[in-house]
């Protein structure tokens, strides 16, 4: 859903696709220049989606023009970034947004083992077990028996 190639606004997202992605290999990210003068000046250049431009590592000298009139596309390697020209062919990392803003964790706990045997009677089951929280159903059952011998007594004790 929506992913597009990514834009790098910290040292900590330079850091996190250096992590993801072998040394030496380089990548596009989704920034384009359309004009430069270069020695760190991107003033002609963006990140796709119009987002402005916050951090940048760009190698000394970078980035380049070479005087056609072609966009230029910025690759990461090691950290450092430089342009490469539109017919380039290089590895992409892209990114997304987040689906879901919420964090879902499923959450194992130790609920009493409810004994469907009537008292008085004979049982194996005994003890505790470890289960997730759809299980714990055992003991609205027992509930429900209970609410039911209820009724009947009420309907016993009414004559109906």
């Amino acid at each position: 859903m929506g992913a597009s190639m990514a834009s790098v606004q910290s040292s900590q997202e330079q850091a996190f696709i250096d992590q993801i992605v072998p040394s030496n290999t380089p990548v596009l990210l989704g920034m384009t220049c359309d004009k430069i003068t270069g020695n760190g000046d991107d003033s002609g250049c963006g990140w796709e989606g119009d987002e402005p431009v916050t951090y940048a590592n760009w190698r000394s000298g970078e980035p380049t023009f070479t005087g056609k009139k072609k966009k230029r596309y910025t690759v990461t390697r090691n950290g450092e970034w430089y342009t490469v020209g539109e017919n380039d062919k290089h590895y992409v990392v892209c990114e997304r947004p987040d689906l879901d803003s919420t964090t879902q964790t499923a959450i194992n706990t130790l609920v009493p083992k409810v004994d469907p045997t009537p008292p008085g009677g004979a049982s194996d089951h005994s003890g505790s077990e470890e289960s997730n929280s759809t299980s714990a159903g055992s003991g609205s059952d027992k509930a429900k028996k209970s609410k039911k011998s209820s009724s009947e007594e009420v309907s016993a004790a009414s004559g109906k």
